[in-house]
């Protein structure tokens, strides 16, 4: 005491702020295990690991918000110097990147933003993270809207079905034809299993969604031929598979695609993503008149309200709404292989 500073508060002091970013993360991902999916665990780890290694013996409530915008910077900065994007985009290279890592980063630090240990706080300063929003150092992130013009989708068509296909073959065609049919995100069709599809119903069902909502989808005439062919490769091979879209190395387990679009793209001549084809997929829907309930059950939107759940879109009103899509995709140019 002589020193004026109590001995007793400074152990608790650093006590209090003691828990590292490290155990801070771990605690906060085990407790939403069973309510966050496991990719999204998965995603967090990766993203704050990426970003915030250096710091993960750092106890949180150390952590400043000089440190916060320092390091926003530096994620931006870098990502930016790394890539070898030469043309304009919808937002800043980085600047996505930076955002999703402090979001993340916040994530963590709200949950401990009003704990205590004994009188003091856990986070003195509180979320520090949000001094980005206060200062309004992050710019507002734009959404991408891009989507597949009629041409467009005609010349990837005829890229993966038509006199060009051969270039992008076997399973990664596939799935890209069932993102352009279908609309699904993703991952959606790549965690799909032989299991989850009835032959006689023609229909499949895809059990994780970002929702959590199971999605039980028609298949048309095409989709039915995609599954058929998939199965039929399979069983060429002579290995019992339980996924429809596995991987070489591990049959056993899902397909990552990785790359699979830029690959496409490159061929096709012109960039999209997998998600440019999901909106492809509401537009064409949109242009051939369906309206939003159908759309939004296509595309397994989670429904806003009460009233909204009650409304039960029957799968055959789904069949109508994808074989319209079928036919504008490919009816004018192609026919399915009398297999």
């Amino acid at each position: 005491m002589a020193s004026g500073v109590n001995p007793n508060k400074a152990k608790a002091e650093k006590s209090a702020q003691g828990i590292t970013l490290s155990d801070a993360i771990e605690q906060v991902l085990s407790e939403k295990s069973s309510v966050l999916k496991k990719t999204t665990i998965g995603d967090y780890r990766k993203v704050l690991l990426r970003h915030f290694s250096d710091w993960g013996n750092r106890p949180i409530g150390r952590i400043t918000t000089q440190d916060i915008t320092k390091r926003y910077t530096q994620i931006r900065e870098g990502i930016k110097k790394r890539s070898r994007v030469t043309k304009a985009t919808t937002n800043p290279t980085g600047e996505a990147d930076a955002q999703k890592a402090m979001r993340y980063l916040s994530a963590i630090f709200s949950h401990f933003e009003t704990d205590y240990a004994g009188d003091l706080p856990v986070l003195p300063q509180g979320n520090v993270v949000k001094v980005l929003a206060k200062k309004r150092i992050r710019p507002p992130i734009k959404r991408r809207e891009r989507t597949l013009n009629l041409s467009e989708r005609l010349a990837l068509i005829d890229i993966l079905w038509g006199e060009e296909a051969g270039k992008i073959g076997g399973s990664q065609r596939d799935w890209v034809l069932l993102l352009m049919l279908t609309g699904l995100r993703y991952h959606e069709p790549l965690s799909m299993r032989w299991e989850n599809i009835d032959w006689s119903l023609k229909v499949f069902t895809i059990t994780d969604t970002k929702n959590g909502e199971h999605l039980t989808l028609p298949m048309t005439k095409f989709i039915e031929y995609i599954l058929k062919n998939r199965k039929r490769e399979q069983e060429d091979s002579e290995i019992q598979r339980p996924v429809v879209f596995p991987q070489r190395s591990d049959p056993m387990k899902s397909a990552t695609m990785t790359k699979v679009i830029q690959k496409v793209s490159k061929v096709v001549g012109f960039e999209f993503n997998a998600h440019d084809l999901r909106r492809t997929t509401a537009t064409a829907l949109a242009e051939l008149g369906y309206d939003l309930t159908i759309i939004e059950r296509v595309l397994n939107h989670a429904r806003a309200n009460i009233t909204d759940k009650y409304i039960n879109t029957n799968v055959e009103k789904l069949r109508r709404a994808l074989e319209k899509l079928d036919w504008q995709l490919f009816g004018m140019i192609h026919e399915i292989p009398q297999k």
